[in-house]
């Protein structure tokens, strides 16, 4: 009995021996799978931390070069409005001035003087453009006032009555030159637009004040899709609209085109600008 005993108690020393070997290689095994698995865990985090900082870094360079191609196009515009653009005008300026030295008729010579004064004025306007510069006149003018000047000046110009309603004048508010620059080229090229493509003969600007400006252009011409479509005018009036958080609707009436845009309130103080 006591022999079979200390049989039972060899074998179980004989085998807890291979086991307990066993129990630490798994031990072992485990925690180096461990390791590995933070490791590995820690590179991928490293990789992610790469691509991320150069995917930063591609977006920046993208910004960079797309930044310099926009100032490199300005500055090749900017040359051609001076060399070509400008100095045409200049000349067609001289041109009109020497029929002043004929013999006209008052109001012919009244018309090219107009005509030569509204040259001086394009090509002021050029070279503010090609310095990338605000003109002073939206610093100085409320934009009411810079909008009537554009109706009586393309009028005159074109002999069509161009009227200008103004409501609620007491509610207007201040707008920054760079916008209201905006402002005021939309309601020209929508005027321009009318002028040239309505053949109507009556166009309306009502500039309506509140906690949103609107402006409404609209005219008794033609509407779209008859002869008057969108165009690149149109293009960049949706782009100048965007670019001052503005919005620009088109609405087809039974005769004409009447055209929205809307400008929230984007100071509280009222508009005090000089006249």
């Amino acid at each position: 009995m006591v022999g079979a005993i200390w049989i039972v108690v060899l074998l179980i020393v004989i085998l807890i021996f291979p086991i307990s070997f066993y129990v630490r290689n798994l031990q072992k095994r485990f925690n180096k799978l461990v390791a590995e698995n933070r490791d590995s865990q820690e590179l991928i985090s490293n990789m992610k931390d790469l691509l991320q900082r150069k995917s930063q870094r591609s977006d920046a360079d993208r910004g960079y070069w797309e930044a310099v191609a926009v100032e490199r196009e300005q500055r090749r515009l900017a040359t051609e409005l001076h060399d070509d653009t400008v100095q045409r005008m200049v000349a067609v300026r001289f041109k009109l001035e020497q029929l002043l030295d004929y013999p006209n008729h008052p109001r012919v010579s009244q018309e090219v003087e107009d005509l030569r004064r509204e040259i001086d004025q394009i090509i002021a306007t050029l070279r503010f453009l090609i310095n990338n510069q605000i003109q002073p006149r939206f610093q100085q003018h409320s934009l009411e006032y810079l909008v009537k000047e554009l109706a009586e000046k393309l009028g005159t110009l074109h002999h069509q009555e161009i009227k200008l309603e103004t409501v609620s004048p007491e509610r207007a508010f201040t707008i920054e030159p760079p916008v209201k620059q905006e402002l005021y080229y939309m309601v020209h090229e929508l005027v321009h637009n009318s002028l040239k493509s309505s053949t109507g003969f009556q166009i309306i600007i009502r500039m309506t004040w509140g906690k949103v400006l609107t402006l409404w252009v609209g005219d008794n011409g033609q509407g779209l899709g008859r002869g008057r479509g969108y165009g690149i005018g149109m293009l960049s009036l949706q782009e100048r609209a965007k670019k001052i958080n503005a919005t620009i609707d088109f609405e087809k009436v039974t005769r004409g085109l009447s055209v929205t845009i809307r400008l929230p309130e984007q100071q509280s103080i009222t508009e005090h600008e000089g006249h």
